[in-house]
């Protein structure tokens, strides 16, 4: 997009609530009519961990992409959205360099993103500007097992440090990676993302077999019936098909109809969800990519 001197050009701002009927209107006509954003569009509007931006053009909203931050350190870019009408004129390239600027001037510690792995131009975008793919995530799920279960108690508050503590230890990190998936959003595991799950009427903080391995859950509404979706499991790593065998047997016992896990694709990773019995849901998959600020990096 080349504007003139009489020609309107793109205006990036923090987004305002005159906004919304053409965001959830052009947001209908992305992934087919099944975008998430309108379900979740009131929440992210009254959130105070994360800062929603509007591009616009000739007073119009055109696109919108969403910081939060997560946690002490780290940071998370979502909902990069732009108004089918307008593809192909550089505005998510312009929302993406925005954002960017604005973490390096206000942000610190680390930022992560996903974006779709057939999105190439969105990753040659991430490389320009110095993120690294770390990883590339898929879906799992698996059906309930109908056996008793003692092996999980759950974690107080007041252990919520070693719990971090031990999630950053454990062995099975090199098998499922650095980071837990909670909502959707890439985090390094520590105590204010464990509380705030802990504190959720449907999250789990949970110790397995007396401190040998430790899960987390939240409940994913966006399947229909919502389902328990793992974003830790932690433990040794040649435990670690034992311990999601256990969460399949949790996930029954809490009467769900399948359990889910948004997963590090690697062959060990997958070998490890297979033996403990779940499958790839489709060939869908994710890139995570994060960089580390420059002159702010928080260990």
């Amino acid at each position: 997009m080349n504007p003139t001197f009489t020609q309107p050009h793109v205006v990036i701002r923090p987004t305002l609530p005159a906004d919304t009927p053409a965001i959830l209107e052009f947001c209908k006509r992305i992934w087919g009519g099944q975008d998430y954003i309108p379900f979740v569009w009131d929440e992210w509007r009254g959130d105070p961990k994360g800062i929603l931006f509007t591009a616009e053009y000739a007073g119009k909203a055109v696109g919108i992409v969403r910081i939060v931050h997560t946690a002490p350190g780290q940071w998370w870019f979502e909902g990069f959205r732009v108004d089918p009408a307008y593809q192909g004129q550089r505005i998510g390239t312009q929302l993406h360099e925005y954002l960017v600027d604005w973490w390096l001037a206000h942000g610190d510690g680390k930022v992560r993103l996903w974006t779709n792995a057939k999105r190439v131009k969105v990753q040659h975008l991430c490389e320009r500007r110095g993120f690294i793919h770390t990883q590339t995530r898929g879906m799992y799920t698996a059906a309930p097992l109908a056996e008793p279960l003692e092996a999980f108690t759950p974690v107080k508050a007041d252990e919520i440090p070693s719990a971090v503590d031990f999630a950053r230890q454990a062995s099975s990190q090199s098998i499922s990676g650095e980071t837990m998936d909670i909502t959707w959003q890439a985090v390094t595991p520590n105590e204010t993302n464990l509380r705030e799950l802990l504190s959720w009427e449907t999250g789990r903080v949970l110790w397995w077999r007396g401190r040998q391995g430790l899960l987390c859950l939240w409940k994913n509404d966006e399947y229909r019936p919502p389902c328990p979706a793992i974003a830790l499991a932690a433990c040794e790593s040649t435990n670690l098909p034992a311990l999601l065998l256990d969460a399949r047997r949790s996930a029954h016992q809490d009467g769900f109809d399948k359990i889910v896990i948004n997963a590090r694709l690697t062959p060990e990773m997958d070998a490890t969800l297979t033996s403990a019995g779940f499958a790839r849901e489709n060939d869908d998959s994710n890139f995570e990519y994060e960089r580390v600020h420059p002159m702010h990096h928080s260990p």
